[in-house]
């Protein structure tokens, strides 16, 4: 009986949806009497058709939104099989469900907001805006040593802008105890080129990454591998007497990804696999060809590489379970607090500080 009166509510709303509304009638008339007037009333009534025809559309991805909020089930992406919430791998095919949302509102503002779906766009989304912050703060500050102040401070900055936002030194984070100093530099770039380009490998290499790990495992690895880079500048690089250097950007995070996606190709095999394996190859070689060309530090890029080569192997992209699940999303947060507080740590020790250490 249930099902008899849902059928006869569906059919009254179409019959309703085909008569129109009253304001639908009233739009006919308009467009009627406007005809008759020598008007475009045709084109009145079909622009508002489609602006009705957008807005159903809207409510019916409300209503979808909704719905995958609050459901039991998600959908494995390889042989569409519904899944229970809580289980890592699909129980048809096998395949991982890591970069699957579970149903909640985490699932919600992924689906109204595309961007959050992906960690690789919002990690990208950082990266930009804090330059924009870098560009800010150089307009308005007196830059020391001839920089360039105003709009055109977006184009490079000068040592001290980088400085003042927290640029990798090892001095300071051996000896004046600057240890967040080891997380600043992966979202500050000397310039709009730096940035373009290691956004540009981030959006090809961290995509790939993310369909096989998901976005939480992703995220720590590229945060992990960002700080070995760190480290190998820091200390790696004055033990064989080349001294230190200042250091910026996301190439070393970056380059751990390229390690790791290295990793996951030779460990899959197959023609799939060498593909994978060989353009990560191959784009190692281009960036630290690059990074020497322009004077970057390679040390940095070799040491997020190492970092994501032992990620790589330590990390199976397939193998998960609820526990592990729990654990990857708190070191992601952790990473996500970490990042907010070296940065107040960089607001903390503003420009009076920097005289101080050179």
């Amino acid at each position: 009986m249930a099902y008899d009166a849902s059928r006869i509510r569906a059919a009254d709303r179409e019959e309703r949806l085909e008569q129109g509304s009253p304001l639908d009638r009233f739009v006919e008339r308009v467009a009627t009497l406007c005809n008759q007037f020598g008007l475009n009333g045709t084109r009145l009534l079909w622009r508002w058709r489609n602006w009705r025809s957008t807005q159903a559309e809207a409510r019916a991805q409300r209503v979808n939104r909704l719905r995958a909020a609050t459901g039991k089930f998600k959908m494995c992406p390889s042989c569409r099989s519904l899944v229970p919430a809580g289980q890592g791998t699909c129980s048809s095919c096998g395949v991982s469900l890591a970069s699957v949302r579970a149903p909640g509102a985490a699932r919600y503002i992924a689906n109204a907001m595309p961007l959050s779906r992906s960690v690789t766009a919002m990690v990208v989304t950082a990266n930009v805006a804090v330059y924009v912050l870098m560009g800010l703060a150089a307009g308005f500050a007196q830059p020391k040593g001839g920089g360039m102040s105003g709009l055109f401070s977006l184009l490079g900055f000068d040592s001290f802008t980088l400085a003042r936002f927290g640029w990798g030194y090892g001095p300071w984070v051996i000896y004046a105890g600057e240890y967040w100093r080891l997380f600043t530099p992966l979202f500050i770039h000397a310039g709009l080129i730096h940035l373009f380009f290691n956004c540009y490998v981030l959006m090809q290499v961290g995509r790939l990454i993310e369909e096989e790990f998901g976005g939480t495992r992703t995220w720590v690895i590229y945060l992990l591998s960002g700080v070995s880079g760190g480290l190998a500048s820091n200390f790696v690089r004055p033990l064989l007497g080349m001294g230190h250097v200042p250091y910026v950007g996301a190439s070393g995070a970056v380059f751990g990804l390229i390690g790791l996606a290295m990793i996951t190709g030779w460990r899959r095999g197959g023609p799939a696999g060498h593909a994978i394996k060989r353009s990560m190859i191959t784009w190692t070689i281009y960036v630290l060809l690059f990074g020497f060309v322009m004077g970057a530090d390679n040390f940095a890029h070799i040491g997020g590489l190492a970092g994501g080569v032992v990620a790589g192997l330590v990390v199976d992209g397939r193998a998960t379970n609820p526990r592990a699940a729990a654990l990857w999303k708190a070191a992601a947060w952790a990473g996500v607090a970490i990042c907010f507080w070296a940065f107040f740590m960089a607001a903390v020790h503003g420009p009076e500080a920097i005289p101080r250490m050179q």
